[in-house]
């Protein structure tokens, strides 16, 4: 499952699972939108349970992928952000519980990627799991990656948030490492350390300067575009 697939099921699925008195006081062109043969909650969770299932059975990874998975971690983390949203929004367990399964799979490792933001897409689906089940095994190696000064860390590089590319290139900041700055907003609240906030902060703004286009209200995916 691509990246904006996850995202668009993330975003469907408050919308139709929502209950039937919300749909009180919306305009005719609302519920046109939205239309009229709207599926049955129960419906949904079918169809949800369906296409996990699928993924489940074909995950889509290349060989080099699966032969290394925390390396490419990335690809996985995003669908179970997905897995998780169905958890919250249907609440059925067998969500959660695969996800549970997965984190203690990889031992709730931020990976292997060459790329320091992608590392931030695991921590963000440790941190949910974690407000979930209040298991600190869950975040522990996340809070040390981050506070171990190196190439890939904010702790030990002003430039972390950067894609290497190939050898001999400069790096270059990339919009879709965006994804996993909820994670650095979710340890400061499971923490307390403003710090995390910071990072966030500073890693937004630094790709925001970069990527952003001000005249069409857009992101650039990275400045090659």
């Amino acid at each position: 499952m691509r990246l904006p697939t996850v995202l668009g099921l993330v975003l469907l699925i408050p919308l139709v699972l929502r209950p039937q008195s919300e749909d009180a006081g919306i305009t005719d062109a609302e519920r046109k939108n939205i239309g009229e043969a709207k599926p049955e909650k129960r419906e949904i969770l079918a169809v949800l349970r369906e296409v996990n299932a699928n993924q489940l059975a074909h995950p889509e990874l290349d060989a080099s992928a699966a032969a290394e998975p925390l390396r490419h971690i990335w690809l996985r983390v995003t669908w179970y952000t997905g897995v998780v949203a169905a958890w919250k929004a249907t609440g059925d367990p067998s969500f959660l519980e695969q996800s549970l399964a997965y984190g203690r799979e990889l031992h709730w490792q931020v990976g292997e990627d060459p790329d320091g933001p992608n590392r931030l897409f695991p921590i963000q689906l440790w941190a949910e799991l974690y407000l979930a089940k209040r298991d600190r095994a869950m975040i522990d190696p996340s809070i040390n990656w981050l506070a171990t000064p190196g190439p890939l860390t904010p702790a030990g590089s002003k430039l972390w948030y950067m894609d290497a590319q190939n050898a001999g290139s400069p790096p270059i900041p990339y919009v879709d490492s965006l994804y996993g700055a909820p994670a650095l907003a979710m340890l400061a609240k499971i923490t307390g350390n403003v710090e995390y906030r910071d990072t966030m902060d500073a890693f937004f703004d630094a790709v925001t300067a970069r990527l952003f286009d001000r005249e069409s209200g857009l992101y650039y995916r990275d400045p090659n575009f």
